[in-house]
């Protein structure tokens, strides 16, 4: 699990404009370490981050998590997504950013050939 510049245990590095290019950086280490496939996750802009990364096939994605994260955080995470042909699973409040984020997740296309559900509402009932 990495952290990215000024989230989580960096919080004190006021650098936040390259979490593209650390998100980069660890994927070329896993794949120097010997890896194979990467289940992605994240969470806010990280969510959006981890997406893109991804979609650029350093290694295949073999799971994404996504959790309150906007579609557009340092480039297009719907674009993103839509390349990625891996189990993916979206979390969203209603209430993030007043709704804009589940707005923004409900862009995400239905991949074609694989069953989708929406959990929308369900734990409010």
């Amino acid at each position: 699990m990495a952290l990215y510049r000024n989230h989580g245990a960096s919080e004190e590095v006021p650098d936040n404009e390259h979490i593209a290019r650390d998100a980069r950086a660890a994927l070329a280490e896993l794949k120097r370490l010997g890896a194979q496939r990467v289940f992605l996750g994240g969470a806010s802009c990280c969510g959006t981050t981890a997406a893109i990364a991804g979609a650029e096939g350093r290694l295949p994605v073999v799971g994404l998590l996504i959790m309150s994260s906007p579609a557009r955080c340092g480039g297009d995470g719907v674009a993103a997504v839509r390349t990625i042909e891996a189990p993916s699973l979206f979390v969203v409040s209603p209430g993030d950013m007043n709704g804009a984020v589940e707005k923004q997740v409900r862009e995400t296309p239905e991949p074609p050939g694989r069953a989708t559900q929406d959990l929308a509402g369900r734990l409010s009932e």
